[in-house]
């Protein structure tokens, strides 16, 4: 076991990140007379990014933005949720242990989200080093679905994607890992906007303490 990866994604799937993006999409979108939105608003939007959920605010509100709009509002969104990063988040129920129980595994976050703030999340609960690699959506050139942010973020890990497993919540996820070749365990608790057993994952899970078990029944079978 000690020589195989484990892939994770941040938001959805380890921490449901949801109210505090909320809160800093709203704070964003305020200062140009946009109605706020609620979760059922977001969806699925929720793991893909700032910019998306922007877009889909002026969207819900019947405004046509432009680009140099959409990125006055990133900014003061990038600006609130630094500052307010984990004032809600938390981490999904038995994540945590499932977290120390792994640690004979080499753990690392693959994430969409930018890499300073999933390292700052990850700080404010707690867990940062629990990961010998942490890549984000701005870490490189590409971001997941393109394999080479999953593959990469192997490599920094002294990985090999024959020995790593991937676990998502979305779409995003299952296409970086089928991408790369590599197995994709998902969870059902997190963002995805269509139901999981639909993306043709190795697994689905609905609680974090059948992580382990999967994980050792897919490198059996593997």
């Amino acid at each position: 076991m000690q020589d195989y990866t484990l892939i994770f994604d941040l938001d959805g799937t380890l921490a449901n990140t949801r109210p505090d993006l909320l809160e800093a999409l709203n704070h964003s979108i305020e200062p140009e007379g946009l109605k706020p939105l609620n979760f059922n608003n977001i969806g699925h939007l929720f793991g893909q990014g700032s910019m998306a959920m922007i877009k889909r605010a002026f969207e819900h509100n019947n405004v046509k933005a432009n680009p140099e709009l959409e990125l006055k509002c990133q900014k003061r969104f990038l600006s609130f949720y630094e500052d307010n990063i984990s004032n809600k988040t938390t981490l999904f129920p038995g994540a945590k242990k499932a977290i120390d129980d792994l640690q004979a595994f080499t753990l690392s976050i693959c994430t969409n989200k930018p890499e300073y703030l999933a390292r700052k999340l990850l700080t404010e609960i707690g867990i940062l080093e629990k990961f010998a690699s942490i890549t984000g959506g701005d870490s490189y050139a590409y971001r997941k679905p393109d394999a080479r942010h999953l593959t990469k973020t192997v490599e920094l890990a002294n990985g090999t994607n024959t020995k790593t497993i991937m676990i998502g919540d979305t779409i995003t996820d299952t296409k970086a890992a089928q991408n790369a070749g590599i197995p994709v365990i998902v969870v059902d608790f997190g963002y995805s906007d269509v139901p999981v057993d639909t993306l043709n994952a190795d697994a689905v899970i609905s609680h974090f303490d059948e992580l382990l078990p999967t994980i050792n029944q897919l490198i059996a079978t593997n």
